[in-house]
């Protein structure tokens, strides 16, 4: 509807353009003839019309910008509310099994579990061709597990991701990871930190008083 208005108002424009110009050219051809009403008239009209054009214009534009942003938020609380998904079990060579379920944000893997039976913990960098991007809150609660390595790529670890993983010896974090959640390794007695020496994670592992390995 918008755009029929615009238009409108750009052949009126045109019109009034139109119509002005033959008069200036009269105006012209008999200097003595001063600028009549008619013509003053035109004039008027013409700014009145550009104007509202503008405001058309602008109104259009803002439109336009709120209905992309109201698309993009929608899409983010969509990939929210996405169900979780149980990747594919890996076989290691224990012979055990790991088996993650995971939930997609922006196309990317957000864990938010684990299933299986090894105790070794390698947590893949994309699941079922998605980045892994988050270990999320909880995802490892009380699991008996002994050792997990995370992946390079990975930013960020939940609230409580580890907590009450009491057989927990050591974690392999990245420096890729800018963000460590509160109480991530509570009830982890024997746990210790191995990461990069300046990372995010030593300055986590020091402010916690957790025991940390650099590289």
């Amino acid at each position: 509807m918008k755009k029929k208005k615009i238009a409108t108002y750009a052949a009126l424009l045109a019109l009034l353009l139109a119509l002005l110009t033959g008069c200036a050219q009269k105006t012209v051809q008999n200097n003595d003839s001063p600028i009549t009403d008619e013509s003053a008239g035109y004039q008027a009209r013409i700014e009145e019309l550009e104007a509202e054009l503008q405001k058309q214009k602008e109104e259009r534009y803002i439109s336009d910008a709120a209905y992309t942003a109201t698309i993009q938020a929608l899409q983010s609380k969509l990939d929210a509310l996405a169900p979780d998904i149980e990747a594919g079990s890996t076989q290691v060579e224990t012979g055990d099994e790991l088996v993650f379920s995971y939930r997609l944000e922006g196309g990317k893997a957000v864990i938010t579990g684990y299933k299986g039976t090894s105790t070794l913990v390698t947590v893949p960098a994309a699941l079922d061709g998605y980045p892994v991007i988050a270990i999320g809150e909880r995802a490892f609660e009380g699991q008996r597990i002994a050792a997990v390595i995370l992946p390079q790529g990975l930013e960020a670890i939940g609230w409580f991701a580890f907590y009450g993983c009491e057989g927990l010896i050591d974690v392999s974090i990245p420096p890729s990871v800018t963000s460590i959640g509160y109480a991530v390794f509570d009830g982890c007695e024997s746990v210790s930190i191995i990461c990069a020496s300046g990372s995010y994670a030593e300055q986590y592992a020091i402010s916690y008083g957790l025991p940390h390995i650099t590289t």
